[in-house]
């Protein structure tokens, strides 16, 4: 069991390590995420003028937005990785690994995840905080920061996976991602929309990936009701994706 979680750790520290160092993708990404608050913020600046919307509504829109942007640009891209693998048959050598396939890779992409999320969240929450203040709790929004980059990751795996199945899935790719921005406060932030369609949104894996944290955080949405949402779906996509690899294996041995 011990020899088994320091392989993971492994695969975790390379990524963590090549992600620290590779300065000019993460100034890349952070103008990225600057590019992305403009427009948000002139809108709500706006619509909070003009009375449509209360201050406090405006401030948590774009919260909103911000933490949702930190957690999608902090993450692997596990379903091109995947896709690539299969395209170029790496994938058969990395099913022979004398390690598991799905904890090696969500390992891996975590190990992507917390530079990234450390240095995004030292320059911008600080910054945001500062022009807009808002009450959250750290502890609570950390805690479903993890959360949501596990369901993330898993998504984007099980996206991936499918490319063995799918050779040309990006139309998995595009709706997935749509959902992902939709459902998770990217396009329209939830608390702009009509109560039907938030209570819709908050029963999908895709705002947990991306929504709650700050929800949680801010008193938005239960914790409790979050935190069992959140273990559901880990547990739920984590069961997908081993059946998936099953699959995989099962159809690699039985073509050679």
């Amino acid at each position: 069991m011990t020899n088994e979680l320091r392989k993971y750790c492994g695969y975790f520290m390379l990524e963590f390590k090549r992600t620290s160092f590779y300065w000019p993708g993460l100034l890349f990404r952070i103008s990225l995420i600057t590019l992305r608050l403009v427009l948000p913020f002139s809108v709500f600046e706006i619509l909070r003028r003009t009375g449509k919307i209360s201050d406090f509504d405006a401030t948590f829109a774009l919260w909103a937005v911000l933490i949702g942007q930190i957690l999608h640009n902090c993450d692997i891209r596990l379903s091109k990785r995947i896709k690539q693998e299969v395209r170029s048959g790496d994938i058969i050598i990395r099913l022979m690994d004398p390690t598991n396939y799905v904890f090696a890779k969500v390992a891996g992409s975590l190990g992507f995840f917390l530079p990234s999320f450390i240095v995004y969240s030292l320059i911008f929450i600080p910054i945001v905080y500062l022009i807009l203040p808002i009450k959250f709790n750290l502890i609570i929004l950390l805690t479903f920061t993890l959360i949501a980059a596990l369901i993330s990751n898993l998504i984007g795996l099980l996206v991936g996976m499918s490319s063995f199945f799918i050779e040309e899935n990006d139309g998995i790719e595009l709706v997935v991602g749509k959902l992902m921005f939709i459902f998770g406060n990217q396009i329209i932030p939830i608390i702009l929309m009509p109560i039907w369609v938030q209570n819709i949104a908050r029963l999908t894996p895709f705002y947990m990936a991306l929504a709650a944290p700050i929800d949680v955080a801010s008193g938005k949405y239960s914790s409790l009701i979050a935190f069992g949402q959140g273990i559901i779906y880990i547990a739920l996509l984590l069961w997908f994706a081993f059946w998936m690899l099953n699959k995989i294996k099962r159809k690699l041995v039985l073509n050679g």
